[in-house]
């Protein structure tokens, strides 16, 4: 399972927010890879619920979150719980998780980004590798990456343009 958290800071009245996911993509053996994806939920920092529709349209994932009766101002915490199978591959060498944590769909700056993955195993593993990329899609400009425990923690190095993730 993945969980999202977006903090938002809203400069004009809106009613909430378009969170755009690629749920089919080329893999760098020109393989097409499709990731189903479900919401289990999506509530704000205090774990109030808020209101989304989920639509698909050609390779991307539209979650449309808020409400037409609400006004969104200021520093919000949005909280979503995505479900994502086969967002993975088991390799004869390694696994791999492939997860784009922004998108790059935003209609907006994007200041930070972060993420934090960690393996859901009690057993400490031997050889855990990261590597993570920010830009536009595809691009291989490395972003911050490190590991802990079981845990790899990816962030941006800079703030990202629109269209960049």
């Amino acid at each position: 399972m993945v969980k999202e958290t977006i903090d938002v800071e809203f400069h004009q009245s809106r009613h909430g927010i378009y969170r755009e996911l690629p749920f089919k993509y080329r893999d760098e053996f020109g393989k097409v890879i499709t990731t189903p994806t479900r919401v289990l939920s999506v509530t704000d920092d205090s774990g109030k619920s808020w209101k989304y529709r989920v639509e698909k349209a050609g390779h991307l994932f539209n979650i449309r979150i808020g409400d037409a009766k609400r006004i969104c101002q200021g520093k919000s915490d949005l909280c979503g719980g995505l479900c994502s199978r086969e967002c993975h591959s088991f390799l004869n060498d390694h696994d791999e998780l492939y997860w784009n944590v922004t998108g790059n769909y935003w209609k907006a700056p994007i200041k930070e980004a972060s993420a934090t993955v960690t393996l859901s195993t009690k057993e400490t593993s031997k050889n855990l590798m990261v590597a993570g990329y920010e830009g536009r899609y595809g691009s291989k400009e490395a972003c911050g990456a490190e590991t802990y425990d079981n845990s790899g923690n990816f962030f941006t190095k800079r703030s990202l343009v629109i269209g960049e993730g």
